[in-house]
């Protein structure tokens, strides 16, 4: 397995340059945006980081090696991620911090409290929420005086509101853990966060199988991350196949199951999916939704998937949107919680547990007061 990064200035140019280095079997693991190393950098354009990764068994002549001269240039040691990460970390706090010192300098100052849940009640209208959350709130404000309600008011109100909206990951018992939800959602990188966490911080055995056999390119992924982790997967089709597979990784800690992204409103697709997994005799099943999916929809796939049933929730693309109403509606449409949030393409880094300090961020994010 031969696996390197690529810096471009857009991703035709990284497909382009991974096309003629590792050939078009290639398949890219993570891509993200950066800034350059050192004090320049700061005041540079940010340019795309691509990861990508090949077979070395498989046909040379379907490789040119010809470009191997980048190597060191692009190669981006994996500490740089972190790196990159703390950085961000550190400046998403301090402007939180920042946030919350203007707040308690109104609130000295009075005058302001009025004006924070009204404030509050017009950051809400825009976050595509449905009605009923945003009315609920503003029952709560009227009924609890307007003038009495400042930040600390509001965050306990969301915090009861979102007490339901949590799993603790950690109590699941199961060790058959299946992912299923529409396609396009990240299922198969959320999957590979989560192997590669629970391999490399749990020290779990872990077990791939994937379903999605429809998919261009999907299994040739998994695949990927599984040569990387050094994991045992399977494919499968059919509810014997599947069954198969289970006895072979029986041994395994933990067994991910990656199912075939499914059109909700089609019935007949979801039973196929239901089916199949049924050969488990006890899964712990996880939607996987996206935060970008708009209100209406996110409902309707929720409703849709209970054909299937599920036990938590895992809301994936919170770095591809700025409105993040889908934690609210998901804990308004669904009894489910939510076990994981994911905010990029980089594996395992992008991804958190769903608790309430994490909820809570972003329910708040962009409140202008």
């Amino acid at each position: 397995m031969t696996i390197k990064r690529y810096l471009a200035k857009d991703m035709n140019e990284a497909t382009t340059r991974i096309k003629y280095e590792l050939g078009s079997n290639a398949v890219i693991v993570s891509s993200r945006w950066i800034r350059k190393k050192g004090l320049k950098g700061l005041f540079s354009k940010k340019v795309l980081e691509v990861t990508a990764a090949v077979d070395q068994n498989q046909d040379k002549s379907d490789q040119n090696t010809s470009g191997l001269v980048h190597t060191q240039q692009t190669n981006t040691p994996l500490k740089s991620s972190k790196e990159l990460e703390l950085e961000r970390e550190i400046e998403e706090l301090k402007k939180m911090v920042n946030s919350l010192l203007e707040k308690e300098k109104s609130r000295k100052k009075g005058g302001r409290k009025t004006q924070f849940s009204t404030i509050m009640q017009q950051h809400l209208k825009k976050m595509d929420l449905d009605e009923k959350i945003i009315k609920d709130f503003a029952e709560f404000c009227k009924r609890e005086g307007n003038s009495s309600i400042g930040f600390d008011e509001a965050s306990r109100y969301f915090t009861d509101l979102l007490e339901k909206s949590i799993c603790p990951i950690e109590n699941v018992e199961e060790k058959i853990w299946a992912f299923i939800g529409p396609t396009g959602v990240g299922k198969t990188t959320t999957i590979a966060k989560i192997a590669a966490k629970e391999t490399l911080e749990n020290r779990k055995k872990v077990g791939l199988i994937t379903m999605d056999t429809f998919r261009i390119g999907a299994v040739e992924q998994l695949k990927t991350y599984a040569d990387i982790l050094n994991l045992p997967i399977e494919v499968v089709s059919t509810r014997n196949e599947m069954s198969d597979a289970l006895k072979k990784l029986q041994a395994c800690d933990l067994i991910l199951i990656d199912s075939t992204g499914r059109n909700s409103k089609i019935k007949e697709q979801l039973m196929e999916a239901k089916e199949c997994l049924s050969a488990a005799s006890k899964t712990y099943n996880i939607l996987v939704m996206s935060a970008t999916t708009r209100s209406l929809d996110l409902k309707m796939i929720l409703n849709n998937y209970e054909v299937i049933g599920y036990d938590s929730i895992i809301l994936t693309k919170l770095d591809e949107t700025q409105c993040y109403g889908s934690i609210l509606n998901i804990n308004h449409y669904s009894d489910k919680p939510l076990c994981y949030l994911t905010t990029g393409q980089i594996v395992p880094e992008d991804i958190r547990k769903a608790t309430m300090e994490n909820l809570l961020k972003y329910v708040f994010m962009g409140v202008d007061a």
